[in-house]
């Protein structure tokens, strides 16, 4: 549901996945390149200060969380005073699964420029990952002050409303992110979405086709479609476009599993087992 962290551009399941951020030396998967191993190995001179944090942009960017934490890590040896490594640091704990951590940085970070809406919103969403909606909500409204043109901070404010359960608040607060940012697909989404969870459904599945039909669409984006077309009971189609991303075994899976949710007569626990499919874009491990 929540589609933020849009900097470095991996989905939001990665975000809110529950993995332990490792050490990068030594570990498969976690390689650097020579200039790069050469920067994370020492401790940095004042003068590769900006290197290293164009490294480890560049692995947040391959998707190589804990390898960027190691070089930021290392650029705020160099600068202890500064947000800005704190901040990037912050991100690559909370895409690499250990949002507590994050959140602690991120308010380092705050402690120092208590005027980063990069921290503040950062901070919000790893508030929302552990479960704290309503504290994010501050730390967003305090981002959008002082970057009032951030689409990305529209996202996390409007999905922790919903999450919070008031989605016509959710909704107001995703219309005002598509006045700055009117194309932005995840902002139409996470708005479709909030319509079907808020009841109105005929209008959320409408919007929610017209995003997943667009040129660029995502699969996360059209198996949201597949979810609510199914807990609708239209099985049918929504059979017709899961398989557009999905063997047929993981769609009957994913199809057994909403019919359940759609059984379930508590509001309480259906809300939870639409969240448990959104958060990891799958249907949860039993």
């Amino acid at each position: 549901m929540i589609r933020d962290f849009h900097r470095y551009r991996p989905s939001l399941r990665t975000a809110l996945r529950a993995a332990t951020v490792v050490a990068c030396l030594g570990l498969q998967g976690c390689l650097l390149t020579g200039e790069q191993a050469k920067l994370a190995a020492t401790t940095p001179g004042t003068g590769t200060y900006e290197a290293v944090l164009g490294a480890g942009d560049a692995k947040m960017a391959e998707g190589d969380f804990p390898a960027a934490a190691t070089l930021f890590r290392n650029a705020h040896t160099v600068r202890p005073d500064q947000a800005e490594p704190l901040t990037k640091l912050g991100f690559a704990l909370a895409f690499g699964g250990s949002p507590a951590e994050a959140s602690e940085v991120f308010r380092s970070a705050l402690f120092r420029d208590a005027n980063s809406a990069e921290a503040r919103r950062g901070l919000g969403n790893t508030l929302v990952a552990l479960g704290e909606p309503a504290l994010a909500i501050p730390q967003y409204r305090a981002a959008l002050d002082r970057a009032p043109q951030d689409f990305r901070t529209y996202l996390g404010l409007g999905a922790a409303h919903d999450l919070a359960g008031d989605h016509a608040a959710a909704q107001a607060v995703y219309q005002s992110g598509l006045a700055v940012a009117p194309n932005n697909s995840d902002l139409r989404h996470n708005l479709g979405l909030s319509r079907y969870l808020g009841g109105d459904e005929e209008s959320g599945i409408a919007a929610l086709r017209d995003v997943a039909s667009s040129e660029g669409a995502t699969a996360q984006q059209r198996q949201t479609l597949v979810m609510v077309l199914a807990l609708s009971g239209r099985e049918t189609e929504a059979r017709e476009l899961a398989a557009f991303d999905l063997d047929p075994v993981s769609v009957d899976r994913n199809i057994a599993y909403f019919r359940t949710i759609r059984g379930l007569q508590d509001p309480a626990r259906r809300l939870q087992a639409i969240r448990a499919f959104m958060a990891g874009g799958r249907v949860p491990a039993s």
